[in-house]
């Protein structure tokens, strides 16, 4: 310690990461500042062991890991990161044991997530805590003997909107908000994404084709043209039935086929709204991506073969078109076969 020119004391320290640090004091005396110094030193070993919690950490890894993420990553990322935080809070993240983690994964799994969304929310923290070994803040990831129990559910497929849904989907006004989004994705199986990118250029109004192209994606809140679809195989062309082509043609020179006021995209929580209460007013009890599976289950019950589909559908990989095509074949023998037992209990 030494005073300055200036009057004031100073003291050099070590910082817990290795860095020094000169700390001043205004103190009228050497036995103050030495007080004043203790005092500054307590509140950085403060700060530096609160940096050491797992949500500062967490934090720090996000700052430098999530812009390097797409739209659609970044947001179950971030859902991802938010639990764990709740979960773990200001522990600090030398404490979390493998036993910890376990607790975590035990939780998640009474909450009846499906195991999709648990193995998602186990790799974000396995990145965490891989972090904080790279920054020498821990020794090893705790996460490295965690695995899934196999009794963790596999997601559900998702079902078809009911045959209700469809038929008042199928019988609605066009010019109702919502109403004829709601149409255009069961006669089309679009992606929401791809729905809200499609402007009249998409659509050759002649041959009644609609090229995908494209696709909005939505971080966090605001939405984001991504100038390719989901997948390569997401640039497709699909056939416009007659029913969507007249609303389509009074939406010609709009910017975009489904757009807010002023010729904007949605915002992602006016949809979930605008949905919510078009569903309400019309007793609809589906969500969006279910009429793609009930566009699927219109396409193989029209005998569509399976490669169009796929094509249609702009599905990767074929497997998951006859995935889709197999169940839906299973269950129409369940159908017949419950159908035929019915009839020989009643004619017995």
């Amino acid at each position: 310690m030494k005073k300055r020119a200036d009057g004031r004391f100073q003291k050099r320290i070590t910082l817990p990461n290795g860095k020094s640090k000169l700390l001043y004091s205004t103190a009228n005396t050497e036995r103050e500042a030495v007080k004043d110094f203790n005092r500054q030193m307590l509140a950085l070993e403060d700060e530096h062991e609160k940096s050491l919690n797992f949500d500062s950490v967490a934090e720090q890894w996000a700052t430098e890991h999530f812009q390097t993420l797409q739209n659609n990553t970044l947001i179950s990322y971030k859902i991802s990161l938010k639990r764990a935080k709740e979960y773990y809070e200001d522990t600090p993240i030398k404490e979390i044991k493998a036993e910890d983690i376990k607790k975590y994964i035990d939780w998640l799994t009474k909450q009846q997530y499906a195991r999709k969304t648990i193995k998602e929310r186990l790799a974000v923290l396995k990145q965490i805590f891989t972090y904080a070994v790279i920054k020498g803040i821990i020794h090893e990831n705790p996460c490295q003997y965690i695995k899934l129990a196999k009794n963790i559910e596999k997601s559900k497929k998702r079902e078809a909107a009911t045959r209700k849904d469809e038929s008042i989907i199928k019988s609605m006004s066009d010019d109702e908000k919502f109403t004829f989004l709601a149409k255009f994705l069961l006669y089309t199986g679009c992606r929401r994404g791809e729905a809200f990118a499609i402007t009249p250029q998409d659509i050759n109004y002649e041959k009644k084709i609609l090229s995908i192209t494209k696709t909005v994606e939505w971080l966090d809140n605001e939405p984001q043209i991504k100038n390719s679809p989901k997948t390569d195989a997401g640039n497709r062309q699909i056939p416009l039935p007659e029913q969507l082509m007249d609303e389509l043609v009074k939406r010609k020179k709009q910017i975009y086929i489904f757009q807010d006021e002023g010729g904007v995209l949605y915002k992602r929580h006016k949809i979930i709204r605008g949905w919510n209460k078009m569903c309400k007013e019309h007793g609809i009890s589906c969500g969006m991506h279910q009429l793609r599976h009930s566009y699927t289950t219109m396409l193989f019950d029209a005998g569509i073969d399976v490669k169009t589909a796929q094509n249609w559908l702009g599905h990767t990989d074929i497997k998951t078109t006859l995935d889709i095509y197999t169940h839906l074949s299973e269950t129409r023998q369940e159908l017949s076969t419950n159908k035929w037992y019915e009839y020989l209990k009643n004619n017995d």
